[in-house]
């Protein structure tokens, strides 16, 4: 039977639609990693090279069935940067480590890269000379979402002379997001060397929308020299109309240069923006020491305009943070204005 060609039109339809978003369906594909080597088949960098052709595709990078539990990949260079505009990186029951042996960097995410997802991984050992040794993106797009969950980051260190920023990650990203859930900060830093250099956020730095939800930040640290600066032990968060979220998370034992003479801000949280809100909900901030605000700084960052930075403190323990000069558990800096519901 022929059909007529109104009664072929939902087919003619169906078929257009397929037509339409085929090439998109194309792009998204999945990558194994099936071993420990550094490179070659099956390795890590060669699913993050097969990933990067073509750029603008939805990829996925998973550890087959093959891959050793708790496997370790050691990295005899900085891993490619990573073109992909979204990627995510599975490791799943495997919980795979990637360890840059304390000489190379580990993600670097180009401007293109509007997603990055990382969820079930060990990221340690990495080093780099101005930022993110773990996870660094660039400073041009103002978008991407970065969202980690179930990840320990570990010994991963920028250090350099001057405006060393984001130990384990920096995103700089001001129109993006940054969304820690479950994980671990661990022995992260910043450090600058130059006599009045300048060190931000041991653990992450970001002027993005920041979510961290049961996440653990101990033992991270931004140091500088005694006449330098050095912003937010684990966390530093600058920026404008940008909101973060604290939640369920714990600080220990992070510390800014407390024995500076001039800037050692925010031993476990720097916050620094216009127009700009920041709560710390049902978590524990102990044993964190700066020079000004022990475990939290907050301030306006711009005095010729007429926003504000907004701090909202609720059911949160603050216990056995020290300082120098001013504010043991929170200091306030000009503008900043604290809504407050301190836990015992």
């Amino acid at each position: 039977m022929t059909l007529s060609p109104w009664a072929r039109l939902p087919q003619l339809c169906l078929a257009l639609l397929l037509a339409v978003i085929s090439p998109a369906l194309a792009q998204a594909n999945n990558f194994v990693v099936s071993n420990t080597a550094d490179s070659g088949a099956g390795s890590l960098r060669q699913a993050i090279n097969s990933s990067n052709l073509p750029a603008n595709g939805v990829h996925t990078i998973k550890f087959s069935a093959g891959f050793p539990d708790n496997g370790v990949i050691l990295l005899n260079s900085n891993l490619p940067l990573l073109y992909s505009q979204s990627l995510i990186i599975m490791g799943e029951s495997k919980q795979p480590t990637i360890d840059g042996r304390s000489q190379y960097a580990l993600f670097n995410v180009n401007t293109g890269n509007t997603n990055f997802e990382l969820q079930d991984l060990v990221l340690q050992n990495a080093l780099v000379s101005e930022r993110g040794a773990c996870i660094n993106t660039g400073s041009v797009a103002s978008i991407g979402r970065l969202y980690a969950e179930r990840v320990t980051f570990r010994n991963c260190r920028a250090l350099g002379l001057n405006m060393i920023s984001g130990g384990a990650i920096y995103w700089d990203r001001s129109s993006g997001s940054v969304s820690l859930i479950d994980s671990q900060f661990l022995d992260n830093s910043v450090e600058a060397t130059a006599s009045s250099g300048e060190s931000s956020g041991g653990a992450l730095y970001t002027n993005a929308d920041l979510y961290a939800g049961g996440t653990l930040f101990q033992y991270n640290s931004a140091l500088s020299m005694a006449d330098g600066g050095a912003l937010g032990g684990a966390i530093a968060v600058t920026g404008t109309d940008q909101f973060s979220n604290i939640t369920d998370s714990t600080f220990r034992y992070n510390s800014a240069s407390p024995n500076s003479s001039l800037r050692g801000y925010g031993g476990a949280v720097y916050f620094r923006c216009d127009d700009c809100q920041m709560q710390i909900v049902r978590s524990y901030l102990r044993s964190n020491s700066a020079n000004s605000g022990g475990a939290v700084f907050a301030a306006k960052y711009s005095v010729v305009t007429t926003t504000d930075a907004y701090l909202t403190l609720a059911g949160s323990t603050f216990y056995n943070n020290s300082v120098i000069k001013k504010g043991a558990a929170v200091y306030l800096g000009s503008y900043a204005c604290s809504n407050s519901n301190y836990g015992p």
